[in-house]
């Protein structure tokens, strides 16, 4: 079945054509109709009324235009995907929710379940008093000189009859007493913008920790990396660098925990991601946290490995509010780290490095 144009019926926006949306608010008819979706600067309602998808104060809103917050994060536009609700979804037809980051959120779902469940039981109602009429008039006719057939005939046509102008009466009389009576409004629910220390870090990289950029830099393959337990990997230089730590510090009593190792370029495009989506597509803001996926990237180079001394409190503090973080602990691994002829990325305090020339933000551990 084909899409509806405008002015046809809908129960949703993927039964509209191209550039049109389901009008849930529709009161003209028992279901709702398809509409041209409108411009910037259009009065609107709800945001899937406007090509943008952003209402904003009663207007179509260019998505274009966005705000800064406070702490210099960037606010810019959300789309918050509905629930997938499978078998009601043609009852409930719910629309994804567009709004500025840090601004309210209008959240219409469970005003566009009841109303679709609401003109969805009009529609079924409509058709079995019709069913029910057409049943009743044939008995009426089959029914010939039987008084009693008669009689049951005709309730089964009059009944459905005036059920049905109950139904339908009773809801333009609401309609018509107030709108709202039969137009559930949304719920709306302040945003929060994220603020920098709002994004895990836990094991992140972040630009300066890369080799610079430009640097012709090439990835590993599974033969050139080794195991070093636990599902980590690392290239053989690291972790040679590595086992000669782990043995420095068992003469001084301590053991070498590995947080982080060997990234594939999948892993660095996830946290990537999650950190782009966080800062809304600003790759500066999002590089201060985490390498942009590349072989320029030493985790995903197989040299660069995260670590703490096991059991101490400074596990606990590997991220981004601690990266300066210091104690007897990291003072000592720092040192282990130093015997062993690691470097670290002066960013970091648990991030070393072997088999790296001394670039820029490289600190002796």
């Amino acid at each position: 079945m084909g899409k509806s144009k405008v002015g046809g019926y809908c129960t949703s926006a993927d039964t509209c054509d191209e550039k049109l949306y389901c009008d849930l608010k529709d009161k003209t008819d028992i279901l709702p109709h398809c509409r041209e979706t409108k411009a910037a600067g259009t009065a609107c309602v709800d945001n899937y009324e406007c090509i943008s998808n952003i209402c904003k104060d009663g207007k179509c809103t260019d998505p274009s235009i966005a705000k800064m917050t406070n702490n210099s994060v960037a606010t810019n536009t959300v789309t918050q995907k509905p629930p997938v609700l499978n078998a009601l979804s043609k009852v409930c037809p719910l629309t994804p929710v567009t709004y500025q980051v840090g601004d309210t959120a209008s959240i219409p779902w469970i005003a566009q379940c009841i109303q679709g469940a609401f003109k969805y039981s009009l529609l079924m109602g409509s058709l079995l008093a019709v069913l029910m009429m057409i049943i009743g008039g044939v008995m009426y006719i089959i029914s010939g000189v039987n008084p009693g057939g008669v009689a049951t005939a005709k309730k089964m046509i009059t009944n459905p009859l005036y059920g049905l102008v109950i139904l339908l009466t009773s809801y333009i009389i609401l309609n018509t007493i107030n709108p709202d009576l039969v137009s559930l409004n949304s719920v709306s629910v302040q945003s929060i913008a994220p603020t920098e220390d709002s994004i895990p870090t836990n094991g992140f990289d972040n630009n300066g920790s890369s080799l610079p950029d430009g640097t012709a830099a090439v990835c590993p393959n599974d033969s050139q990396l080794v195991s070093i337990g636990d599902g980590k990997r690392l290239l053989q230089i690291s972790a040679d660098g590595l086992k000669r730590a782990k043995d420095i510090a068992v003469k001084k009593g301590k053991e070498i925990q590995v947080v982080s190792a060997d990234r594939s370029m999948a892993k660095q495009q996830k946290l990537w991601d999650e950190a782009l989506a966080i800062y809304h597509g600003d790759e500066a803001q999002t590089r201060k946290i985490v390498a942009k996926p590349s072989c320029n990237s030493t985790h995903v180079s197989g040299n660069a490995i995260d670590l703490c001394l096991k059991g101490t409190a400074s596990c606990g503090k590997i991220k981004g509010a601690y990266a300066n973080y210091t104690d007897a602990d990291v003072q000592l691994l720092q040192q282990i780290m130093k015997e062993a002829g690691a470097l670290r990325y002066c960013g970091e305090w648990w991030h070393f490095e072997f088999g790296l020339p001394n670039m820029p933000a490289r600190c002796s551990p």
